[in-house]
């Protein structure tokens, strides 16, 4: 069984710094105060889910939008030390349980690293509903 808990305001100095190093090609303008202000946020709200393991950091949002009336989850972000497959399904699980409890209609996630996880994906029963591209303009 993957050991994953809720994260808290000491886990984020480690997670803080992890993405600003790992993920600085894809978070070029991510700042310690920004992501810290972020995170003291989403501890006390009800539509985020804050959860760590020992290689994992990961944080999941419930929206409701005009597009899908009804509530619906996405990851946004999973931070990782060292791949962990086992932390990995462990953190997209949770998103699934937690998701179920909040009534949601469906869970997503995405993937700003260089690994493609279609094929685990299809095998969790997810399907690419979407491609999404960035182009720098500045800075």
């Amino acid at each position: 069984m993957v050991e994953l808990r809720p994260m808290v305001e000491a886990d984020l100095p480690e997670a803080i710094a992890l993405a600003q190093t790992k993920y600085k090609r894809q978070l070029p303008r991510l700042t310690y105060e920004g992501a810290r202000e972020f995170c003291l946020r989403a501890f006390t709200s009800p539509e985020f889910l804050l959860i760590r393991g020992e290689d994992v950091f990961y944080c999941a949002g419930a929206t409701r939008t005009f597009m899908e009336p009804e509530v619906t989850v996405g990851s946004l972000w999973i931070f990782s030390k060292k791949p962990n497959t086992r932390e990995f399904l462990g953190v997209i699980r949770a998103a699934e349980d937690w998701a179920k409890a909040l009534g949601a209609v469906e869970v997503g996630f995405g993937n700003i690293s260089d690994r493609d996880f279609t094929r685990v994906a299809r095998r969790l029963g997810y399907y690419s509903s979407s491609q999404y591209f960035t182009k720098r303009l500045r800075g």
